[in-house]
């Protein structure tokens, strides 16, 4: 699965802590979360906290 690096512009906030984006990630499934927000919730599941399709942190594409 891969992990896209995005600008915060207009992303809306995030579902896992509630804030706007902070350093944005879009998993494969095309759902976007804050970095650090989805590195933790990584450590306690393999799926997306909104499709439940899994991802997989370790390949990151970084597009900056």
């Amino acid at each position: 699965m891969n992990l896209f690096k995005m600008n915060s512009n207009n992303l809306g906030a995030c579902i896992i802590c509630f804030n706007s984006h902070q350093k944005p990630i879009r998993i494969f499934c095309g759902h976007t979360f804050c970095f650090e927000c989805i590195k933790k919730w990584s450590t306690q599941s393999d799926k997306c906290p909104i499709c439940r399709q899994n991802f997989n942190l370790e390949i990151i594409h970084n597009y900056n």
